[in-house]
């Protein structure tokens, strides 16, 4: 498993290297190691970007997404060791979004080949082989996004959006009610929202607050070895305190000293590449 690990870890750098390192590099981003797998660059202190190459399978030749993301920097950005990428945070989508790799339309024929003999990657036939993902979707995206505000907008419109979507509709027809307008709020949405004192979303937040305590709080129970677990439970306590009479200010304290912590350990990363 080791060995395939390394052997798909190289044709998917290769492939990276030579459609996607240099416009990234062009654009502000940097890759904390030489796998180039992830790709991060910071908006000021606020804001992070973050591109991140990953596969869902590890069979060859690879079937490569994008994941990516615009979130503040108090929350941590995500990161990958292998391409196999299985424990994606899919119940996040603030902090992790995806997209395929593609050439103009999708709703045209691709076309996906082997790129090379040393980067046996499925990648697009036409145009620049995948390039266009970046250049023409996801980088206008994150260069309308300079601020936190900004951030924030961009996510609780596209919730609003999405839930309008016929298809979300019927799936959520029969759910309780205040999961109806703005779907499964994440941590990342409600940390925003309390840092920019959304007073609308707060009975939304309140509800999904004790969702992902009694969530976690159940799976600490079943896994108590499970470090990841006990995290996510005293996040979301803190999340439920914050939303509680009197506990904004001192959460706000907290968000500002997980900002540092999270762009300094970044630029540690990136400096010693």
């Amino acid at each position: 498993m080791a060995k395939n690990k390394t052997v798909i870890n190289i044709h998917a750098r290769n492939y990276i290297h030579a459609v996607f390192e240099e416009r990234l590099r062009q654009e502000g981003f940097r890759c904390p190691d030489d796998k180039l797998l992830c790709w991060y660059r910071s908006r000021g202190e606020d804001i992070v970007q973050s591109i991140v190459f990953y596969s869902t399978w590890s069979n060859m030749p690879l079937m490569m997404d994008i994941g990516y993301s615009i979130h503040p920097a108090f929350t941590e950005p995500v990161r990958t060791s292998s391409v196999h990428f299985s424990n994606r945070p899919w119940d996040d989508p603030e902090r992790f979004k995806n997209t395929p790799i593609f050439e103009g339309s999708l709703s045209e024929p691709q076309g996906y080949y082997p790129f090379s003999e040393d980067a046996w990657v499925y990648a697009p036939k036409n145009g620049g082989r995948g390039i266009y993902t970046f250049d023409a979707v996801l980088l206008p995206l994150m260069e309308d996004v300079a601020t936190i505000e900004d951030t924030y907008r961009m996510h609780k419109s596209r919730r609003l959006e999405e839930m309008q979507d016929e298809k979300t509709m019927m799936a959520y027809r029969d759910r309780d009610e205040m999961e109806k307008k703005y779907g499964i709020l994440s941590a990342t949405f409600i940390d925003m929202a309390l840092y920019l004192d959304d007073v609308e979303s707060y009975p939304y937040c309140k509800y999904w607050a004790q969702k992902g305590c009694d969530r976690f709080q159940s799976l600490c129970e079943t896994y108590p070895g499970r470090k990841q677990y006990q995290e996510s439970l005293d996040h979301w306590t803190a999340i439920s305190n914050a939303l509680g009479e009197g506990g904004r200010e001192p959460y706000l304290k907290e968000l500002e000293a997980r900002k540092m912590k999270n762009l300094q350990r970044l630029k540690k990363r990136i400096d010693r590449t």
